[in-house]
């Protein structure tokens, strides 16, 4: 439309009352009509432009709002405990002032870890991979695991060190938080002497015990003691083999008091029968 009217008004200045002048303006108010419509377009395209960046925007905000409506744990385990229920509103993230509260609690138990306080006493006889066989209570169970890590420093409060044994738990059996019995092996000697744990008075790798001299007097023999299981401790001096020990209640016995012994056989002794 506006080269309509360019060539009207050029042939109006050329040509004087060739082009009427109704004709010349009704050209122009339509050129200017066109100029008109032309800028509302750019405008309304303009527009257009704009809310299709703060679409995009907002599709980029919903899309990263999405994207923590799903929670990935960095190992697969189960979930131990549940923080929040649904429609719950929950802080995110941690501030100075208040700290948010976690969502779930996740535990990997797979492989359960048990950590032990090791007397410093024995400390230095544990290696990594050393064999480790704990009783379960509840399964009533004996399962294997081995040494993964230990401190090298000892705890100044309890003078222990602290052992970290790993168990495989593929079977999901073992539940973290049972009670469980350790028996930690520290060492293996043969042709050994030992004498029944009950009948030793303990004090750190030192022991009292009350022997039967050959006349039947009990006297209080002082020992070095050495290994020990379950049931039994080896004596590394203070008694010799053959000779008689008293097992049972200690307080109804007194040093110098003449008796009359029953003797046990070793295996009686260690279930509890010799007195």
């Amino acid at each position: 439309m506006h080269s309509a009217y360019t060539r009207l008004s050029d042939a109006a200045k050329t040509r004087q009352g060739l082009v009427a002048q109704q004709e010349l303006d009704d050209s122009q108010a339509k050129d200017l009509e066109s100029q008109a419509q032309v800028s509302s377009a750019k405008a309304a395209l303009a527009a257009a432009q704009q809310e299709l960046e703060v679409a995009r925007a907002n599709q980029r905000q919903v899309s990263a709002l999405s994207d923590y409506t799903r929670i990935s744990a960095p190992y697969a385990g189960v979930v131990t405990n549940r923080y929040a229920d649904t429609g719950a509103l929950i802080a995110a993230g941690t501030s100075t002032s208040t700290q948010a509260i976690p969502v779930v609690r996740i535990a990997q138990i797979s492989v359960l870890r048990l950590v032990l306080p090791i007397p410093e006493s024995v400390s230095a006889q544990i290696h990594l991979g050393d064999p480790v066989k704990v009783h379960v209570e509840a399964l009533n169970q004996d399962i294997q695991g081995k040494v993964s890590r230990f401190a090298e420093s000892l705890d100044l409060q309890t003078r222990t060190m602290a052992t970290e044994i790993d168990f495989d738990n593929r079977h999901g059996r073992l539940i973290p938080g049972m009670y469980a019995q350790t028996q930690l092996s520290l060492g293996e000697k043969k042709n050994t002497l030992t004498i029944p744990l009950e009948a030793v008075a303990r004090n750190a790798d030192d022991g009292t015990v009350p022997a039967l001299t050959p006349q039947n007097v009990i006297e209080e023999r002082h020992l070095r003691l050495g290994l020990e299981d379950e049931k039994r401790v080896e004596v590394v001096s203070g008694l010799q083999e053959g000779d008689r020990v008293v097992i049972g209640n200690r307080s109804q016995f007194r040093e110098g008091q003449k008796v009359q012994p029953k003797v046990v056989s070793g295996s009686a002794a260690e279930d509890g029968g010799g007195r």
